[in-house]
């Protein structure tokens, strides 16, 4: 079938050091496409009135060769830098584009919108529009295209007669931020029901989330590409170069190659343990985008437990509770939060600590919420009780503190932090020799996530009566209509007798998807007409995955999806016949929704334990490639089985992992520590506060 490939890169800003071409170590792996598009954060001008700000983004024009040499076909204008020369500066921009045959979009000479591009290859015909957030005015004779819904809807709907399918280029958002907020989550789904295919975001400097949206996908941050490291941390020099495959019906595949920009500003296909730890971070974003969670949420620079946070809060409030929330505004970067004083959020008290980083760049003093010891000696004695969600932080060690020194009952919920061998481990080991075993040893009561948490507690020396275990849940009302079985199949020309054994999640080494294809061969050799269903977005390890598949004689019986909307996800659950998670830690939400839709799982041993699987919704057996057939032959074997097994996992879930029931066991908890009987618990938890950082360690 006839297909383009659209690769696509965050910003780029053409700033050389050492004399290195900033695109020579990555320029073979750039054009293996069929179109690139790139945001230009610089003007290619050093002429022009220079800008009244602290940073000014400008280029020696002769610098667009190199755009012209790494296969650029074209580049957004739209941004916050590309007036930094003024009139002169952006013209000399335009027409050093020009004159090497390179498009643009987003911003024009005159004073009319720049209205959108059209290119065809391969008999497909792409339109192109670009917006900038930020305000400033247009000088006389040219024009930047702002970001405005209205306009871009209806410039999609001018653009949709002359095209085949849309991208639509944003550079918006906060700098330095991690998520996109719930209000660029809501934009994107318009424009894409609007009519867009692709939204490609930009201008946060830093890798956000990818999420298949209905039928199209929008890259919230494709993050800097070429740029000046030693501006940013570490993090921020993590990016990547995102390809979209359309043919005529919209979106066919995509893909992440996981990149670095080095010391050199040059960006580079990233290997070994960086590629790894990349990888990681995209799925992770991708993971709570996808789900639905960053716009569900409070939004912070970081978001780690938030999303437990904010339910529970949500349902406890809901509950009659008066909710106190202690929080920060900045981990290394601001948020636009008010700080320092009381403001409501969805009815509930918060508190926006700003903190000593304020004063310093990077990470040179602690994450210190200087305001709160001040408010927390006049509050927290007030309190019915205190729960501490992390361990990790300034903000725990004050809270805990002044808890017990005013006799306040705390509560620790470590949501799975407790190890100390991931992320910063030197660190770790710091904090906790000075801080953490206080905070933990001082609560009245711990919450574990599961019975591998609840034992890393008891080696920390917290007494067995202290000790609750809550699980993850969902909000069954995000769930009210299930698909009916058959259509997921339909539409990749499954039929109903063949057998399907799903996989849904990120397609990463870690979660034991090399396994999972060992033991399906196994299972093949039983099972003529089993299909493996593998849902989720490539994060870099496909090619390998697809050789084993290869190897093993399985190409017509193994099935590469990529993402899915949130729709077709339920719509797998209920077409397969098993579903399959060889590895995890925590407690993955996906096991729940696989309850939700009647799907048997199978997991292994290798990993945290969730002692409910095995035996009544599924089975729990040894991370080896036949003891996984195994279980996967048997219910695929057994339509009873299977059935029976089906069944509770549907009670299971509407009845005890649903988020009512989950913050039923933590008030329940709340009472037991809090020394009250059940009746008296709501009097007694009429108050509470929760602190709660998003910059942990």
């Amino acid at each position: 079938m006839t297909s383009v490939r659209l690769r696509a890169v965050g910003d780029v800003l053409l700033w050389i050091r050492n004399d290195k071409k900033p695109f020579a170590l990555i320029q073979d792996e750039l054009r293996q496409k069929d179109l690139l598009f790139g945001n230009l954060e610089t003007v290619l001008s050093e002429s022009g009135t220079e800008s009244r700000k602290r940073w000014v983004n400008t280029t020696p024009p002769e610098a667009g060769e190199y755009l012209k040499d790494a296969g650029f076909d074209i580049l957004s204008v739209a941004n916050n830098h590309t007036l930094d020369r003024g009139r002169e500066g952006f013209e000399k921009t335009l027409e050093g584009l020009e004159t090497r045959g390179i498009a643009y979009i987003g911003g024009a000479r005159g004073d009319d919108p720049p209205g959108g591009l059209v290119v065809e290859r391969n008999g497909i015909r792409l339109g192109f529009l670009g917006y900038t957030s930020g305000r400033f005015r247009s000088p006389p004779g040219v024009t930047v295209a702002k970001l405005k819904k209205k306009a871009i809807i209806n410039d999609i709907r001018a653009l949709k007669d002359r095209c085949d399918h849309i991208v639509v280029s944003l550079h918006w958002g906060i700098e330095n931020t991690y998520y996109p907020s719930p209000g660029q989550v809501r934009l994107a789904r318009a424009l894409i029901d609007a009519g867009a295919a692709l939204v490609l975001g930009h201008h946060s400097h830093t890798i956000q989330g990818l999420e298949r949206y209905n039928n199209g996908l929008i890259a919230y941050s494709l993050g800097n590409f070429q740029f000046d490291t030693e501006i940013f941390k570490e993090e921020i020099n993590s990016t990547m170069i995102l390809s979209v495959d359309f043919d005529r019906h919209g979106i066919r595949d995509y893909a992440v190659t996981p990149c670095v920009i080095n010391g050199d500003f040059q960006p580079e296909v990233a290997e070994g343990r960086t590629r790894e730890k990349v990888q990681h971070w995209i799925g992770k974003c991708s993971d709570r985008v996808q789900n639905g969670e960053v716009s569900r949420k409070w939004w912070f620079e970081q978001i780690g437990e938030d999303y437990l946070t904010y339910n529970l809060e949500s349902y406890r409030h809901e509950n009659g509770h008066e909710i106190t929330v202690y929080t920060t505004n900045r981990s290394i970067y601001p948020n636009d939060l008010p700080t320092n004083h009381l403001t409501g959020v969805d009815g509930m008290d918060v508190y926006y600590f700003e903190n000593l980083r304020k004063y310093t760049r990077g990470t040179i003093l602690p994450v210190m919420p200087y305001r709160m010891p001040a408010v927390a000696r006049k509050e927290i004695g007030k309190f019915d009780l205190v729960h501490i969600h992390d361990h990790r932080t300034m903000l725990t060690v004050i809270a805990s503190h002044y808890a017990r020194k005013y006799g306040v009952p705390y509560v620790l919920q470590a949501h799975g932090a407790l190890p100390q061998d991931t992320g910063s481990t030197r660190m770790k080991r710091l904090f906790d020799r000075f801080w953490s075993k206080k905070v933990i040893l001082g609560a009245a009561g711990v919450i574990a996530l599961n019975e591998t948490e609840a034992e890393r507690y008891r080696d920390l020396g917290v007494a067995e009566g202290k000790i609750t275990i809550v699980p993850n849940g969902i909000d069954l009302a995000e769930y009210p209509d299930l698909p009916d079985r058959g259509r997921f199949r339909a539409a990749w020309g499954i039929d109903d007798a063949t057998k399907v054994v799903l996989y849904l999640g990120r397609l990463d080494p870690t979660k034991g998807i090399d396994l999972l294809i060992r033991s399906f061969a196994l299972v093949a050799r039983e099972e003529g007409d089993a299909v493996l269903m593998l849902v989720g977005g490539d994060m870099g390890h496909n090619d390998e995955f697809r050789q084993r598949v290869r190897s093993l004689g399985l190409d017509d019986r193994v099935v590469f999806t990529g993402f899915v909307s949130k729709e077709d996800k339920m719509a797998a659950y209920t077409d397969a016949d098993v579903f399959v998670t060889p590895r995890f830690t925590g407690f993955p939400v996906t096991f729940l929704e696989a309850c939700l839709c009647g799907t048997p799982i199978v997991t292994t041993g290798k990993g945290d334990l969730l002692g409910w699987i095995d035996n009544t919704v599924g089975f729990n057996t040894r991370c080896t490639p036949e003891a996984l057939a195994d279980s996967i032959g048997r219910l695929l074997a057994d339509d009873a089985l299977r059935a029976g097994f089906g069944e509770k996992a549907k009670e299971l879930v509407r009845t005890r992992y649903n988020w009512q029931t989950i913050v039923h066991d933590i008030e329940t908890f709340y009472a037991q520590v809090a020394g009250s009987t059940e009746g008296s618990t709501q009097a007694e938890l009429s108050r509470g506060a929760i602190p709660k950082a998003p910059d942990t360690f």
